[in-house]
């Protein structure tokens, strides 16, 4: 209770902390935790014709049941193992050099 010249006012505190100063810190909390945690880069390798790549645009990558990566070409179909591909076109008996979709049959 506060008197004031004859007057009586009562001042009541809840207790509870308002909506804009609890914003304030959740703000401040989440510049501290993203302000010291830094982002990474990826190790990327690009494979080019040089790596064995039957050529350097690709159409499509599929998956095969064993885990290799097959990469249909416009020169070919080329298999990778994730170490090094192995490429085929037309000399080891595709009917057209571009290919552009691989189905692959899954065995359980």
């Amino acid at each position: 209770m506060i008197r004031l010249e004859g007057a009586t006012t009562s001042v009541r505190t809840s207790g509870k902390i308002g909506p804009s100063v609890r914003w304030l810190w959740v703000t401040a909390l989440l510049v501290l935790v993203f302000g010291v945690v830094e982002a990474e880069r990826l190790p990327i390798k690009t494979y080019t014709t040089a790596d064995g790549l039957a050529h350097n645009s690709v159409l499509r990558i599929v998956r095969d049941s064993r885990g290799f990566l097959w990469f249909c070409t416009y020169e070919g179909l080329s298999r990778f193992d994730g170490y090094n591909f192995s490429s085929f076109g037309t000399a080891q008996g595709l009917a057209s050099p571009i290919v552009n979709g691989l189905l692959v049959g899954y065995r359980p």
